[in-house]
């Protein structure tokens, strides 16, 4: 939306600003983590599969990172 130099309207500012300090949801990022251990998994069986050690590096780094993740919340790390 365009607005005259000077008319900017305060009430969109303030809604941009509330909105954008939303914080993330806890059950969004724990399906991130699982979503990225399944893909973590499956990448590191392709790759042992095709013979691509990028794939097994990047797919044990995505295991290692999720499993992480979790170990860290569940010591209150987070």
């Amino acid at each position: 939306m365009r607005y005259r130099i000077g008319e900017e309207s305060q009430t969109q500012v303030a809604t941009d600003v509330e909105q954008a300090n939303e914080p993330v949801k806890d059950g969004l990022v724990g399906f991130s983590v699982i979503l990225g251990l399944i893909i973590g998994i499956i990448f590191v069986v392709a790759g042992r599969r095709a013979k691509q050690y990028w794939l097994i590096f990047w797919g044990a780094g995505l295991v290692i990172a999720g499993i992480g993740y979790f170990i860290s919340e569940y010591f209150g790390l987070l």
